[in-house]
């Protein structure tokens, strides 16, 4: 599962199992993730495929953001413009300064939504030298509580990107202690479910003859 067909502006195109967005260039338009989250701690990564001169957001909002406007500018949001400052209702809280995006870039989010914090960092490397693990120098601490969450994409000029909420699809490691965005590691397809003890099957016991 990766971003909601049916959660969407009208100039989003989705492709590639709906892990890829392209917007169209036609006002602002985004989607969100199918997934949504309110508490717990939450890791995903957005890829840039191609790029544009124009305004384009990234990061997680709630299902109020409307879908017609640039993410950042609504109360429930947080995320980061292509310039790689964190916006929430309109505003620049932190000049992240990651530079403009480039096609290859990956942009890591973090969230903990038990405490109230979000991380954002490029290629691996924390914005401020955060520290999700261990909970310190957060992008922005004071996310609005009690709120859930999707991961959005908003553009206006054409942006293409990669939604990646699994383990198998991230460049990089989550931080300890945070689950991939579509769930634990131990409901992801490809992995082994353990059985506990009582889970076990027993075994059939032969009848003497």
């Amino acid at each position: 599962m990766a971003w909601n067909p049916a959660d969407k502006g009208s100039g989003i195109v989705l492709s590639n199992n709906n892990v890829r967005a392209y917007e169209n260039g036609a006002g602002d338009h985004g989607v969100r993730s199918v997934v949504s989250h309110s508490s717990g701690k939450w890791y995903f990564e957005i890829r840039v495929v191609s790029t544009t001169i124009q305004n384009s957001n990234l990061g997680i909002a709630s299902s109020s953001c409307a879908l017609n406007v640039g993410m950042i500018s609504h109360a429930d949001s947080w995320g980061m413009d292509r310039f790689g400052d964190l916006y929430n209702n309109g505003v620049k809280q932190v000049d992240m300064d990651f530079g403009t995006w480039f096609p290859g870039d990956v942009y890591n989010c973090a969230v903990d939504l038990d405490n109230d914090k979000i991380w954002f960092g490029e290629d691996g490397t924390w914005y401020n030298s955060g520290d999700p693990a261990n909970g310190t120098n957060p992008s922005y601490d004071g996310i609005t509580s009690s709120t859930t969450f999707y991961v959005m994409f908003s553009s206006r000029g054409g942006e293409t990107v990669d939604l990646r909420t699994k383990s198998s699809q991230f460049s990089y490691a989550r931080p300890s202690g945070f689950n991939p965005w579509n769930g634990p590691p131990l409901r992801e397809s490809g992995q082994r479910k353990i059985l506990r003890p009582s889970a076990m099957p027993r075994p059939i016991a032969h009848m003497n003859r």
